[in-house]
């Protein structure tokens, strides 16, 4: 070696030669001063050279529960990745953007352990290096002798480096700089600190970096994201998938995060005997393997990862083990095949709901606002406000007659799930064909009070009357629906009552309890995959997607758990998927439709009887009609 530094390819990677490289570098460097401040120069140049070198790692399940941390080709890639976002926006010229890092991933991939490594290099090696480590309980960043816990891996790095890279040793005490919940560096003044998932976690101080571990299963996801946003460029966002509509899964969903997807398959152990079935048919990836190992009996079943992933059919023998000793499907979706939709207990069967999309979804005929079916000046009669100011609230799947009508040879049905207005969430309205069992319309808009909806809903009553019969109105009268229901019963008739134990409620509209929710989605589900109900809203399907078991026997939309703050506003909560729900309800009992008499002529005799009706109605009746 003469002299210049060490680089990670200088590193051998098969285990034999690798222990005996550490042996070698370990024994120089006790006895050769100049090696030893070149081994520490390549060190702090080359980040895979010093994990392939120096840093070992625990897994209780081997008979050698010690072992060298060997990076893999995907780890090398991530590890890198960590380094550079880390180093590009420490630069003056770079601070205008974040460097914000999200991984998700299957479990047992050695993500935890990079991540740490990354930021214990950094806190080792260069001065002034600040950290922040969050996780959800304080168990689980730092807690004595438990390996599950974060900060007992940085300890156990530290134990197992040669003097020379040391910062403490074996000693682990406030003393030497490792207080509970903190990790000093006394030499160079840089630290890695730790905080539960609370409300303010990340508010105080500035970091380099900040890591949530496992961030999809902890509390107050947009309130930390919010607070972190405000001490750091960098924020390290690492779990395994727990449903949709949290902070994490939101964050996959937004540009501007450097995202990584570590699957199973990336792993060159789980991924021996790699093959993939799709519609039946196997499809052998590692020849070598099966080679090897003839008469493997492939498995021809669903692999519970998300519809159109890119690695919806690849299964191995190791994942075929998995599988089978798996309590449930969700089990796999979450722990191991990074499924979002299977891992938050999802309420409809998602292979199923996938393949009723895939034949129904259907580009609306119109996109636009409400004045193409309703005329404005009528909406501005009744003075309806609405502050939602999205261009596509309202789509069709039918087109205008002459007279800008709907098809006339049928009836309708509308239904409406109905929110405050204040932005949180939709009001939702849906439309029904009674002939076809097939949604034509959908309107939503969350600017827009319950009484104003009623009011729009009774001009979208007139748009669908046809020479058949008036529309059909159902709603949601639980919350905001009391308002709206209030208004509609004076001035509109005819209208769904909900069918309990063979008989109607007295009350129109739907009732709201979790019982009577479970059971109309889970009707509405049937009557979907029964095609009896056919809806072509690529939007309501992913809604579907997005409801799962709540947990007390009920169901509820996964992002309606997460409008604690300004940061949710406008965003869905199930609401079009709702408002169908009710729309196949009302669809499925709606009276026979009858024609709308015509109004007698003023000045006649049944016109005169018909007035004086009115007027005493009015005379007599509590509310101001």
């Amino acid at each position: 070696m003469d002299g210049s530094l060490l680089r990670y390819s200088d590193v051998p990677k098969e285990r034999t030669a690798n222990l005996l490289w550490r042996a070698f570098v370990w024994d120089r460097m006790r006895a050769d001063t100049a090696f030893r401040q070149l081994i520490i120069k390549s060190c702090k140049a080359d980040i895979l050279f010093y994990i392939n070198t120096f840093v070992w790692t625990l897994d209780p399940r081997l008979e050698k529960k010690t072992a060298p941390f060997i990076t893999y080709y995907f780890q090398d890639i991530m590890i890198d990745n960590i380094v550079y976002n880390l180093q590009e926006s420490q630069k003056p010229s770079k601070t205008f953007r974040r460097w914000d890092i999200g991984i998700d991933k299957s479990r047992d991939m050695g993500v935890s352990w990079g991540v740490l490594i990354v930021l214990d290099w950094f806190w080792r090696l260069f001065p002034q290096s600040e950290f922040k480590c969050v996780s959800r309980k304080e168990e689980y960043v730092d807690k004595t002798g438990s390996m599950d816990a974060l900060f007992p891996k940085l300890d156990f790095i530290e134990e197992r480096l040669p003097n020379a890279l040391q910062v403490r040793g074996m000693i682990h005490d406030a003393k030497v700089g490792r207080p509970s919940m903190s990790v000093c560096n006394i030499k160079n003044k840089s630290a890695i600190t730790g905080e539960t998932s609370n409300e303010n976690a990340g508010r105080g101080g500035r970091q380099l970096a900040q890591f949530r571990d496992e961030e999809a299963f902890a509390e107050n996801g947009e309130k930390i994201t919010q607070s972190m946003n405000q001490s750091t460029r960098c924020q390290i966002r690492v779990s395994t998938p727990n449903g949709v509509g949290g902070s994490f899964h939101t964050a996959k969903m937004k540009a501007g995060i450097d995202w990584m997807s570590l699957h199973w398959s990336l792993h060159p152990i789980k991924a021996q005997g790699l093959y993939s079935v799709e519609d039946g048919v196997v499809k052998i990836i590692d020849q070598e393997w099966h080679k090897e190992n003839p008469g493997y009996k492939f498995r021809i079943a669903p692999t519970h990862a998300d519809p159109g992933a890119i690695w919806e059919f690849l299964r191995s023998p190791w994942f075929d083990s998995e599988e089978a000793a798996a309590d449930t499907f969700q089990d796999i979706s979450q722990e191991i095949q990074i499924s979002y939709l299977g891992s938050g207990s999802p309420f409809f069967v998602i292979g199923r709901l996938s393949n009723i999309r895939a034949m129904h979804v259907m580009e609306p005929f119109f996109i636009g606002d409400v004045t193409e079916f309703i005329k404005e000046k009528n909406i501005k009669k009744l003075d309806i406000v609405d502050a939602d100011t999205r261009f596509d609230k309202c789509k069709a799947w039918f087109t205008h007659d002459e007279l800008r009508k709907p098809p006339q040879n049928t009836s309708y049905t509308i239904a409406c799930d109905i929110a405050t207005g204040s932005g949180a969430s939709d009001s939702a309205l849906a439309v029904g064909d009674d002939i076809s069992n097939r949604k034509i319309f959908e309107y939503r808009s969350n600017g827009i009070t319950p009484e104003d909806f009623a009011r729009l809903t009774l001009l979208f009553c007139e748009y669908f009357k046809t020479e058949i019969g008036k529309a059909f109105l159902a709603w949601d009268r639980g919350g905001p629906g009391v308002a709206f229901g209030t208004h509609i019963t004076r001035r509109y008739a005819p209208v769904f009552k909900y069918l309990s134990k063979g008989k109607k409620e007295d009350l129109p509209g739907l009732p709201s309890n979790r019982a009577i929710k479970m059971t109309v989605m889970g009707e509405y589900q049937s009557a979907m995959f029964d095609h009896m109900f056919i809806t072509h809203s690529e939007e309501e399907y992913a809604q579907c997607e997005q409801f799962v078991h709540d947990g007390s026997g009920g169901v509820c939309h996964q992002k309606s758990k997460s409008t604690s703050d300004n940061s949710a506003k406008g965003e869905q909560h199930g609401d079009i998927a709702t408002a169908s729900a009710i729309l196949w309800q009302a669809m499925k009992c709606r009276p026979k439709p009858r024609p709308e008499q015509t109004k007698p002529p003023r000045g006649s005799f049944a016109g005169r009887m018909a007035e004086h009706r009115r007027s005493q109605q009015r005379k007599y009746s509590m509310f101001d009609c």
